[in-house]
C-alpha cells in the first residue's frame, strides 16, 4: 500500500467515529429542545390564571407577554453574527444554560417580579437557541437543509402537542393548587436542562476552522449586504411575518377564546394541542419529501391558504369552527417556515444565523 492510500484510510478511520457520534447527540439535542420549549407552550395555557394568582389586570398580563418580544429583538441582533462567526454549538450550550436559569427563576418566582424576570430571561435565551439550532444542524447536514429544518421544527412542535394538553388538565383538575402547577415543572426542567447542556457540550463542533478563506469569514456588514438582494429581502419579510403572527396569536389565543366563547370551546389547551400536532405532522411529512420538491409552491401557497382559513374562522365567530379551523390553518402555514429557512440557507449558507 502506498503512502497516499494509507493516509486516506487513516483519515476515513478518524472520520467514522465522529460520524457515529453525530446521531446520538442529535437525539439528545431533540430531547433538550422538547424540554426548553416548555415555556412557550405552557405560558399561554397558564396565562388566564396568572391574573388572579399575581393580582394583575389583563393589560398588565399583556405587558408580561409582549415585553419579552422586545428583548428577543436584542437577542437576535447579537446572536446571529456571533453564531455565524463562532459556530452554533457554543452558542447553543450558552442558550440551554440560560434557559435553565430562566426556568429556575420561574420555578422560584412566587412574586411577580421574580417570575417576570424568568420570563424575560427565557425569551432572550430562547431566541438565542432559535437562531443557533437551525444553523447548527444545517452545517452538520449541508446537503439536506429543508429536511433537517423540518425535522428540527417538528421536534420543537412536540412540546406544543404534549404541554398544552397536560398543563390544561392540571389547571382544570387542580384549581386550588395553581401555584404548584405553575412553579413545579419549571424547577424540575431547570435541573434537566443543566444536565442536558453538560452532555451536549461533548457533541461535534460546527465552528469555522482556521482554514476558512478571508472571503468566507463572517462580518455583520457582509451579512446585512445580502438584504440588498430583492429575493433575500422578500424571504426575510415573509419569515418575519410568519413567526410574528404565529407567536402573537398562539400567546393570546387562550385569553381570546375564554372571553369570546367561554366553556363552548372546552379548554383552549386542547386547541393548542391540536395546533401543535398539526405542526408536527406537516413538518414531519415535509422532512420525508425529497429535498427541493415543490419549493416554489411551498413558498407561496401554505401562507395564503392557512391565513385565509384562520380569517374565515375569526369572521364566522363560531366555537366549533375555531376549535378545528385554527389547527387546520396551522397544518397548512407550518409548511412555509422551513421552506423559507432552506431557501435562505441555500442562497447564503455562511450567513444563515445572521439572516
Amino acid at each position: 500500500m502506498n503512502e497516499p492510500d494509507a493516509h486516506r484510510l487513516s483519515l476515513a478511520a478518524n472520520a467514522q467515529p465522529g460520524a457515529r457520534r453525530k446521531g446520538p447527540y442529535l437525539v439528545l439535542l431533540a430531547c433538550i429542545v422538547t424540554l426548553y420549549c416548555y415555556n412557550g407552550a405552557a405560558l399561554p395555557v397558564l396565562s388566564p390564571g396568572l391574573t388572579g394568582y399575581f393580582g394583575i389586570s389583563v393589560m398588565e398580563l399583556g405587558l408580561l407577554l409582549a415585553v419579552p418580544t422586545l428583548i428577543g429583538i436584542i437577542s437576535y441582533a447579537v446572536t446571529g453574527p456571533a453564531c455565524d462567526r463562532w459556530g452554533g454549538k457554543k452558542m447553543l450550550c450558552i442558550a440551554i444554560l440560560g434557559i435553565a436559569l430562566s426556568f429556575a427563576l420561574c420555578g422560584a418566582g412566587t412574586t411577580l417580579a421574580i417570575f417576570a424576570a424568568g420570563v424575560l430571561t427565557n425569551e432572550f435565551f430562547s431566541c438565542v437557541a432559535g437562531v443557533c439550532l437551525p444553523s447548527y444542524v444545517a452545517r452538520l447536514y449541508p446537503g439536506s437543509h429543508r429536511r433537517v429544518f423540518s425535522l428540527t421544527l417538528m421536534t420543537m412542535s412536540l412540546s406544543g402537542v404534549i404541554t398544552p394538553l397536560v398543563v390544561g388538565r392540571l389547571v382544570t383538575g387542580f384549581p386550588d393548587h395553581f401555584a404548584r402547577v405553575l412553579h413545579a415543572p419549571y424547577a424540575i426542567l431547570a435541573v434537566l436542562l443543566v444536565v442536558g447542556a453538560i452532555l451536549f457540550s461533548r457533541a461535534p463542533s460546527d465552528a469555522p476552522t482556521e482554514g476558512d478563506s478571508v472571503e468566507e469569514r463572517v462580518s455583520l456588514r457582509a451579512g446585512l449586504h445580502l438584504l440588498s438582494r430583492p429575493f433575500m429581502l422578500v424571504i426575510l419579510l415573509l419569515a418575519t411575518l410568519h413567526a410574528t403572527s404565529d407567536a402573537v396569536f398562539s400567546k393570546w389565543f387562550p385569553i381570546y377564546a375564554t372571553r369570546q366563547f367561554g366553556d363552548a370551546l372546552k379548554h383552549p389547551g386542547d386547541v393548542l394541542m391540536l395546533f401543535g400536532l398539526a405542526y408536527a405532522v406537516s413538518r414531519g411529512a415535509l422532512a420525508l419529501a425529497p429535498e427541493g420538491w415543490g419549493q416554489r409552491a411551498l413558498l407561496i401557497f401554505p401562507g395564503l391558504l392557512g391565513g385565509s382559513t384562520l380569517l374565515a374562522c375569526l369572521w364566522a365567530n363560531n366555537a366549533r369552527l375555531m376549535f378545528w379551523g385554527y389547527p387546520i390553518a396551522g397544518l397548512m402555514w407550518s409548511l412555509e417556515y422551513p421552506t423559507l429557512l432552506s431557501e435562505a440557507s441555500r442562497r447564503a449558507p455562511r450567513y444563515l444565523a445572521s439572516l
